[in-house]
């Protein structure tokens, strides 16, 4: 399997750039810095994570 990770662009700073995975039965989503250090991370359990999304879609579709 690829060893694939996607980083998002932090709109903050440039250099900086946030990532998505899943880590035990958790979803992390973390926010590094131009030198890979973890600046902050948060845990999600599966049902925050789920309504963490459908709350940012819905977010997505205001700006339209």
């Amino acid at each position: 399997m690829a060893k694939i990770e996607i980083r998002f662009i932090c709109d903050v700073f440039s250099a900086d750039y946030l990532t998505v995975k899943s880590v035990h039965d958790r979803i992390e989503v973390g926010h590094y810095d131009s030198s890979n250090d973890i600046l902050n991370r948060i845990h999600l359990d599966q049902s925050t994570a789920i309504k963490f999304a459908k709350t940012l879609r819905t977010e997505i579709n205001k700006i339209k």
